[in-house]
């Protein structure tokens, strides 16, 4: 748990630094507010038996929602504007990305989901 706080903490450092050159420089900022959140672990527990994990290996490679950042963004354009910004660092590497702006769910909701890994310094 303490890695996937982590790795909350960088990209989050990450995104406020974003949103501080945006400010500096006089530019709209694409980056509306930033929430984060960590899976406690009793729902952890919950999930890893539902997904039938007995191994913390199979926890990381089947339990995809540990660790989450929400990204608002005003505009559509904006949030690929900001993935694409994030995904330019150099210890971040997408993993999946599921894309319900463009195809969103049949109750409505959009959404751009990034699983990205952070890379351990």
């Amino acid at each position: 748990m303490v890695a996937y706080g982590s790795a909350i903490d960088e990209i989050e450092t990450k995104l406020r630094v974003l949103q501080r050159e945006f400010t500096h420089t006089g530019s709209y900022s694409p980056i509306e507010s930033v929430s984060t959140r960590l899976k406690s672990m009793e729902s952890l527990l919950r999930k890893a038996l539902k997904r039938d994990c007995r191994h913390l290996d199979d926890v990381r490679a089947r339990v995809t929602d540990i660790a989450g950042i929400r990204v608002i963004c005003s505009f559509t354009h904006d949030v690929y504007r900001v993935r694409d910004l994030l995904l330019t660092q150099d210890d971040l590497t997408l993993l999946e990305q599921k894309h319900y702006v463009a195809h969103p769910k049949p109750n409505g909701y959009r959404s751009l989901h990034l699983i990205i890994e952070v890379e351990r310094h």
